[in-house]
């Protein structure tokens, strides 16, 4: 039977990963930008000056309208990729607005709260999963980068 601070505990996990993939999100659409205006490593001082711009506009945008820019960026992108992560936007949303509202009456019982983790281990469940296809995504990239010569070599 999960207590209350079961729930707090891995509701906090959850908020976690769900900002871990948002700064995922903002890593491949930089990485996507990179590539198609070819600005590479010829001047990192200004790579790194653009993409501090884009992180700290993160802030004033929602993840949904991110995405929605990585999907112009990345036109043919795989239905299931794009399902993907708008199901992780949606488990996001759900989680940071209006969960605990949503759950407040299983929280007074325990069984009530085994449910409260339940939906909180689908959410965390549905959030990792996008940001490790997005994780693999910017890997491919970068790896694409390294063997045409455009990223140094990854470092041992």
């Amino acid at each position: 039977m999960a207590t209350e601070e079961d729930v707090f505990d891995l509701f906090g996990r959850v908020a976690f990963k769900a900002q871990m993939f948002e700064l995922t999100v903002g890593t491949l659409v930089i990485t996507m930008k990179t590539i198609t205006n070819g600005r590479f490593d010829e001047d990192e001082e200004e790579h790194r000056r653009l993409a501090q711009e884009f992180m700290d506009k993160l802030d004033r945008r929602t993840l949904g309208q991110i995405i929605g820019e990585l999907k112009a960026l990345v036109p043919g992108m795989a239905d299931e990729i794009a399902e993907t992560l708008g199901e992780a936007l949606e488990a996001r949303n759900r989680l940071i607005h209006g969960f605990f509202a949503e759950v407040m009456d299983d929280l007074q019982t325990p069984e009530g709260r085994d449910r409260v983790i339940e939906n909180l281990e689908t959410k965390l469940n549905v959030i990792r999963s996008a940001d490790d296809i997005s994780n693999a995504r910017i890997e491919e990239l970068h790896e694409m980068m390294r063997e045409a010569g455009l990223m140094p070599p990854r470092a041992e």
